[in-house]
């Protein structure tokens, strides 16, 4: 898959060169950058079409426009090349898609504890940021105050939800959990590399672009 990836933004990277829209000097910047714009689009429209597959494009576009923010200003676990990316982020949507129906019987203190518990572990770790992706200290707080922000306003709107007995806050309170525990899973794997001094493994796209510049 990241084969085919490479191959496309290559492709299109040729073509504007040819065309002298871009020049040949910036190639390899724009092939990384089409590359991961193509590998977010794949990843985009394959969601969608479970959601159509399984009758629930309303509980995908929520699904989407919480947890997607949320991921992106939170930081999280990063997998190892672009075919485990896609995987995972399928298998994330699956689960939230399949398992909120089942908080419909949960105590509503419960769902409290959960969010004060998720908004807590937001305001502590995030930015959770890749060794191969650094910020810079104020990309990290912009960051921090996005995600904290985020975070209150979903669990405010699922409050509201509740309280106007909207099913869907459930969508909203199941992908915010997914987001906390993407997060936790990457403060866990990456505190893990810098204590052993292991360099964590790179997606395929940006070894390849980091290769390119050296």
């Amino acid at each position: 898959m990241a084969f085919l990836f490479d191959k496309i933004s290559s492709f299109i990277t040729e073509t504007l060169i040819e065309g002298k829209v871009i020049k040949s000097e910036e190639r390899n910047m724009y092939i990384y950058c089409f590359g991961t714009i193509i590998e977010m689009s794949a990843n985009l429209l394959a969601t969608l079409m479970f959601g159509v597959l399984l009758h629930k494009f309303i509980e995908t576009l929520i699904f989407m426009l919480v947890f997607i923010p949320l991921r992106s200003f939170a930081g999280g676990y990063h997998c190892e090349n672009a075919e485990s990316c896609f995987i995972l982020s399928i298998l994330v949507f699956l689960t939230v898609m399949l398992s909120y129906k089942y908080m419909y019987g949960v105590s509503v203190y419960w769902i409290c504890a959960i969010c004060l518990a998720d908004l807590i572990a937001i305001f502590i770790l995030s930015p959770v940021i890749s060794p191969n992706k650094p910020l810079s200290v104020k990309e990290k707080n912009k960051n921090r105050r996005i995600s904290i922000f985020l975070a209150a306003f979903y669990i405010t709107a699922i409050f509201v939800m509740l309280y106007c007995k909207i099913p869907y806050a459930f969508v909203v309170f199941e992908s915010i959990n997914a987001s906390v525990v993407s997060m936790m899973a990457g403060f866990l794997k990456y505190k893990k590399c810098q204590n052993t001094a292991i360099h964590c493994a790179k997606t395929t796209i940006h070894t390849e672009f980091d290769t390119k510049f050296r």
